[in-house]
């Protein structure tokens, strides 16, 4: 082999010889059986951890004057709040929950706790709270309505004597009105085009004596409305429900129950206060008054309000 041949083989061999070393490190580079098997146990635990709870439940409720429950009924027509909650404390969760809701016809959503949902059609609700491995689930039976609706005075906010801004028919003693049209929201293009409002937060209240309906025994009655957080999308409506101490009076407004409401940017029927009167005594034969309370009662800011009505069962 001449000298020039013998050079050129041996720099041929010693880059080879560097190019498999380099291989054969590289090689030594991945992980060994005995690692994989760490990092899947390590994987393992990480997703068993997700969950910093011990246990979560699942709860429903119609509103803030009633306690949370596992198991629900509820009328066509009405809504009902999600929760998941921590531990047996009664605390919300704050992090790594999901809730879904399932229902007929294949109806699903995901809430969030303190969201409000209308059924849209009759049947069980499943709401499943979910963090990592563990879930619970609640459930909302919705009912046919057999509700009798009262006919109110102006209920629809559609019949008025004043111009814009003035005061409402049939109610009192504070509230005004306005157009739908100047003031649009999500929400209400099923609402006609007056609604009324009024300073939830101040001493305003908005009612109406019903002067042919009186309580009876063992009848619940429901008052209700669609309702919006006014000029600046937030607010709090206090419903009422009460008898006047002295007929014809609505200035002898005595409340018998209350239930505070938040609303916000948009129209939503809510599901406003219920009272159920008792088998004798206490207001039986008085003349039922129903009402928006004033700043003491629970109300905050302006409300807007619409389409109010009043229930009773049976």
């Amino acid at each position: 082999m001449s000298i020039d041949r013998q050079n050129h083989f041996q720099t041929w061999r010693d880059m080879s010889l560097a190019v498999l070393g380099a291989a054969s490190l590289l090689a030594g580079c991945g992980p060994s059986p005995e690692l994989s098997e760490q990092a899947q146990a390590t994987a393992s635990r990480q997703a068993l951890a997700t969950c910093p709870y011990n246990s979560i439940q699942s709860r429903v409720h119609q509103n803030v004057s009633v306690p949370w429950e596992q198991n629900i009924s509820i009328t066509q027509g009405l809504s009902f709040v999600v929760g998941s909650f921590q531990n047996g404390t009664g605390q919300l969760t704050s992090c790594c929950t999901s809730i879904t809701v399932l229902g007929p016809n294949g109806y699903v959503s995901y809430p969030s706790s303190l969201d409000v949902i209308t059924p849209p059609a009759v049947g069980t609700y499943s709401v499943i709270s979910t963090c990592g491995d563990i879930s619970e689930t609640a459930t909302v039976t919705v009912t046919p309505p057999t509700d009798t609706i009262i006919l109110l005075n102006n209920g629809s906010m559609e019949t008025q004597s004043s111009a814009q801004f003035g005061l409402l028919t049939g109610w009192g003693p504070s509230g005004a009105w306005a157009w739908h049209s100047q003031f649009p929201r999500n929400g209400n293009a099923s609402l006609g085009t007056r609604f009324g409002y009024y300073s939830a937060g101040t001493q305003e209240t908005v009612g109406q004596l019903l002067a042919t309906v009186r309580f009876q025994a063992n009848k619940r009655y429901t008052f209700r409305s669609y309702a919006q957080g006014g000029g600046d999308n937030t607010g709090v409506l206090p419903y009422q429900i009460g008898y006047a101490a002295i007929d014809n009076d609505i200035n002898s407004f005595v409340p018998l129950a209350t239930a505070p409401i938040a609303v916000g940017a948009d129209w939503v029927l809510t599901n406003g206060v219920t009272y159920t009167a008792p088998a004798s005594g206490g207001p039986l034969g008085k003349q039922v008054i129903i009402r928006f309370g004033k700043g003491s009662d629970g109300g905050v800011s302006d409300i807007w309000f619409d389409n109010l009505e009043l229930r009773t069962r049976p």
